[in-house]
């Protein structure tokens, strides 16, 4: 069966109800806007993900990963690099088992070069897509696999 198929598969059984785990999403953003917009496209996916809990301020999601774990990190770029702190670096090497979503307006190569170097390898540009959201997605349960 090809893995679209099975990708897809997953995604009804989940709807039916069926016995799947979900992976846990965090989403950090300052903008409610692209919050609710990602929360909104979640739902449309219908994929094994169900956000555990979103954040406006990187600290205080820091804070919360300090007594909880999730599976991916949805946070925008700037954030990371906010008021001069290095919070990607706080960020995974303090929770190397969750995996990490860039997502940005620009297209600051600068940030994402930086990020790469700790294994970030994911990128969206703003607004986020349906397809590009499901495809990063997709790639993060081929993974998994």
């Amino acid at each position: 069966m090809p893995k679209e198929a099975s990708l897809k598969r997953m995604s009804s059984f989940s709807q039916l109800g069926g016995e799947l785990s979900l992976y846990k999403l965090l989403i950090v953003d300052d903008e409610k806007w692209v919050r609710d917009s990602l929360r909104n496209i979640m739902k449309e996916t219908c994929m094994p993900f169900t956000i555990v809990n979103e954040y406006d301020q990187v600290k205080d999601a820091l804070d919360w990963l300090s007594s909880h774990q999730v599976d991916l990190v949805l946070i925008d770029i700037n954030m990371l690099y906010r008021d001069g702190g290095n919070w990607i670096v706080q960020l995974i090497e303090e929770h190397a088992e969750c995996k990490v979503v860039l997502m940005s307006v620009y297209s600051d190569f600068e940030y994402v070069r930086h990020a790469e170097r700790y294994g970030v390898n994911e990128y969206l540009f703003k607004p986020i897509e349906y397809e590009e959201l499901e495809l990063c997605l997709q790639r993060f349960l081929r993974k998994k696999e």
